[in-house]
């Protein structure tokens, strides 16, 4: 979920971990650090499988690149698929897929495109920490940030926080089937704000603003995915 956007000069902080220097930036907008936050830059490629013939494939492929192991994405839904060995990522180093990577796939049963295009595509991830209060009824405990022109836009992902929720610190829920009838206007987004503003036509049903397709899609990499809703009672 898009949350707002640090200053390009951010960025020497966030290379150096030092997020102390950033905390009153998330603070004003209602999004505080621990003292024990931490940062850390991913690697991160994504793979132009537009051409694939096989139109139940992904059209667009994210890979995590960790020390012992890569992890392959739908990137239009954020969902795991599969794992690849580390030794793999030299391959993700050409400007296009070779057969040693399609290769690769074919042997996890997922297929890549010929000649597929490859980008780099490296984020931020802030653990937030422990945080005494939340000012907001809904807080993320990941934050990832972007480059992005004018600015490093901060999205919240992964899991939400319910502050009326203190006994479970991290609440899931699967996606609700027919959001239109499901939820009342008091009903929570995973970006905190009410069915209500859905109706209104200031969001997308699935909680995500009406924003520009790169922000769209890494609204629903950040939020895994956007028609997951949650309740509060």
């Amino acid at each position: 979920m898009p949350l707002f956007t640090l200053p390009e000069t951010a960025q020497a902080f966030l290379d150096a971990g030092d997020l102390h220097a950033l905390a009153d930036a998330f603070t004003k907008v209602g999004q505080p650090l621990g003292d024990d936050a931490d940062a850390r830059k991913v690697q991160a490629r994504l793979l132009d499988n537009s051409k694939d013939p096989n139109q139940a494939a992904p059209r667009i492929y994210r890979v995590t690149i960790l020390p012992t192991e890569l992890r392959v994405f739908d990137d239009s839904t954020a969902r795991f698929l599969c794992k690849l060995p580390a030794a793999d990522a030299q391959y993700l180093n050409a400007p296009i897929a070779g057969s040693e990577l399609i290769a690769a796939f074919r042997q996890q049963n997922h297929t890549l495109a010929a000649v597929a295009p490859i980008s780099a595509e490296n984020y931020w991830e802030i653990n937030t920490g422990t945080v005494a209060v939340q000012p907001r009824p809904a807080a993320y405990p990941t934050m990832r940030v972007f480059t992005g022109s004018g600015g490093l836009p901060v999205y919240g992902c992964v899991l939400v926080r319910l502050r009326d929720h203190p006994q479970q610190p991290e609440v899931a829920f699967a996606a609700t089937v027919a959001l239109d009838t499901a939820l009342d206007a008091d009903s929570i987004g995973p970006s905190g704000y009410a069915r209500s503003q859905a109706d209104a036509g200031l969001l997308t049903l699935g909680g995500v603003p009406h924003a520009a397709s790169t922000t769209d899609r890494r609204s629903r990499w950040a939020v895994r995915a956007g028609q997951t809703w949650v309740f509060r009672t």
